[in-house]
């Protein structure tokens, strides 16, 4: 995958703008798991990806937000969980209608500071294509900040008819999340851990859990990022399968060889993908260019 971007700030106005674009096979197809081993793993596509302008509000404590987001990249997700491959580790699949990647969307966002330790936001976008408003997606989210450690509960709610996997149609879907990360006081640790819930009449995974550690360290006289976690998915009982959970156990290592230049070995065993009874193994390798 190959992203470009542009980013700057005058006064209180920021502006951001990036392309994207892959190449290759998507992973998934071949392993048959649900929660997609590879975070970039998408069909080909080559567009612009996000472009947004922000405003801070001073006299609110405040900043709004409008245009094309990728929403994970501000709602539900865990820093310490950012350099996991498995699509599940960034974000909870239960969110199934979030506009994120592949396929960001317009977006209104804003986020407000509450005290020094607290802030809510919030979001609505085009929830039935990237730039359609017949359909809706709302968003809140609370996050609480301490020294060491960050709690976000969240919801969403998505309007417009979706069909159940009973094949019967509903109007609008709903779930909530929660997440907790931080870091050790006491060992060089990060951690973070997930939960997220939506109606198993609507998608194929109805719940989540996750957690993961890493921490930085030298390995062969390079500097090593280390992670090591576990993500698991409950399959709706409307789905015909064999198994009720796929659950994907995750280690990584990641090599920085320069400012520019990182290598990262990862290594997956996926229990019961889809559902079904057997387990795999995937590996990647992880080449990161910085221009």
């Amino acid at each position: 995958m190959i992203t470009v971007s542009l980013s700057g700030k005058k006064g209180a106005l920021d502006y951001y703008i990036s392309g994207q674009m892959l190449e290759g096979r998507n992973a998934s197809t071949q392993i048959g798991d649900i929660q997609v081993a590879s975070n970039i793993d998408a069909e080909k596509f080559a567009r612009l990806y996000e472009y947004w302008l922000s405003y801070e509000i001073a006299s609110l404590d405040g900043r709004v937000t409008v245009g094309q987001m990728d929403l994970n990249t501000r709602f539900a997700y865990a820093d310490n969980a950012s350099e996991f491959l498995n699509s599940s580790m960034g974000i909870s699949p239960t969110i199934f209608t979030i506009p994120t990647y592949p396929e960001p969307a317009l977006s209104l966002v804003y986020e407000q500071n509450i005290t020094s330790q607290q802030s809510l936001s919030g979001a609505v976008s085009a929830g039935a294509d990237n730039d359609d408003f017949s359909d809706l997606f709302y968003m809140a989210e609370w996050q609480y900040r301490a020294d060491n450690f960050t709690v976000k509960a969240g919801g969403w709610h998505h309007t417009g008819d979706l069909t159940r996997l009973d094949g019967t149609v509903d109007s609008g879907s709903e779930g909530w999340y929660a997440l907790l990360e931080g870091h050790s006081a006491s060992l060089p640790l990060r951690y973070y851990a997930q939960y997220g819930y939506t109606d198993e009449r609507l998608t194929e995974m109805s719940q989540h859990v996750g957690a993961g550690v890493t921490t930085d360290h030298f390995l062969f006289q390079k500097k090593a990022q280390i992670g090591v976690g576990v993500t698991a998915v409950r399959l709706s009982d409307l789905v015909d399968s064999q198994k009720r959970w796929e659950t994907v156990a995750e280690v990584f290592v990641k090599f920085v060889l320069n400012e520019s230049v990182s290598v990262k070995p990862d290594l997956q065993y996926v229990m019961s993908p889809a559902g079904d009874d057997r387990n795999v193994w995937v590996s990647t390798l992880r080449l990161a260019l910085t221009f």
